[in-house]
């Protein structure tokens, strides 16, 4: 299993990058990849595996990666961020009309 960059959260690390089964059993790390274009390198390679959403299908198709749906696993969900440190009225604003359109009248 490719692992994420160390400077994630680690329960993102956790996540997507597993030290065990949901059984217990040990799944073996790989290398570390520091961006996503060199995780697919990895994986071209055939260095490793790694879980990703289905969209990456559509926006990183590869004819030398074969891309395996998992159907008991729980979608993988998304949000915006940005940095703390650039938390202006724009993006809050940003962050407000994209909570209104995915989830109206909440």
């Amino acid at each position: 299993m490719i692992r994420v960059p160390a400077g994630l959260p680690e329960e993102f690390q956790a996540d997507r990058s597993p030290a065990c089964t949901p059984a217990g059993r040990p799944v073996p790390q790989g290398a570390r990849a520091d961006s996503f274009a060199e995780t697919l390198t990895l994986v071209a390679a055939g260095r490793s595996v790694f879980p990703v959403g289905e969209h990456v299908v559509r926006f990183y198709p590869r004819p030398d990666i074969a891309y395996i749906p998992l159907h008991d696993a729980p979608p993988i969900r998304w949000g915006p961020m940005w940095l703390k440190t650039n938390t202006t009225q724009r993006v809050r604003a940003f962050v407000q009309a994209a909570q209104d359109a995915t989830h109206p009248g909440q």
